[in-house]
């Protein structure tokens, strides 16, 4: 089983907690993306992110510094980086041992920049979301769902071994042929309240065990 969630777009840089234990699958696209996105105008940025001077400013700054994707020790764990409620309301900082295993077992992140991400692979803060039409601002593919085409669907189902996907993700994620993204029969409503109570179960059981004592997460 796979439960795929949106990243957010509000991140922050974060190594005290835990480290960053790999790297994107898709790190050498993620490149070609960043690539390009440094050599945007503020101007052409700005219109791309769809955003306020604030944001455009903070944004264009971070991909004009960004250098090296592959330095862990710089890199922030993907599910402590990003902000939005969704991962304010899953508190990973508190998780127990036992749902920091399965998040990482189980769950992905789908990320324009990214494409598909592990828990805890490393991340820098970026903005791009995958909706933006980056054809108009010069980029080879009209859009990120061609650049990414199938491969993230492919990566999520490997080593999917019941091939089921709980899509958790926001309504703009990518959608591929032959997924099972939503459930639709009671075989797939039984195992999303089993998805549900494992996630309930590990939660739980985080707030009164406090940091977790795995020294792979220490």
């Amino acid at each position: 089983m796979r439960i795929i969630i949106s990243p957010a777009k509000k991140m922050n840089e974060e190594r005290d907690d835990f480290p960053a234990l790999g790297l994107p699958v898709f790190l050498d696209r993620t490149e070609t993306l960043r690539d390009w996105l440094k050599g945007l105008s503020y101007a052409d940025a700005k219109a791309l992110w769809s955003c306020n001077d604030k944001l455009a400013e903070l944004n264009h700054d971070r991909y004009a510094v960004m250098g090296a994707l592959d330095e862990l020790p710089r890199l922030t764990p993907a599910i402590l980086s990003y902000e939005g409620i969704q991962y304010q309301y899953m508190a990973p900082d508190v998780f127990s041992r036992e749902a920091l295993d399965f998040i990482q077992d189980h769950l992905r992140i789908l990320s324009g920049f990214y494409g598909v991400l592990k828990p805890f692979d490393g991340v820098t803060p970026y903005r791009l979301e995958m909706q933006a039409k980056v054809g108009r601002f010069g980029f080879p593919e009209a859009t990120l769902y061609d650049f990414w085409g199938d491969s993230l669907y492919r990566e999520v189902q490997t080593g999917n071994e019941d091939r089921f996907v709980l899509n958790l993700a926001s309504a703009r994620s990518p959608r591929w042929p032959g997924a099972t993204w939503s459930v639709s029969s009671r075989s797939g409503a039984s195992r999303s309240r089993r998805a549900s109570n494992s996630m309930t179960a590990c939660t739980s059981g985080s707030a009164r065990s406090g940091r977790p004592t795995n020294s792979m997460y220490s």
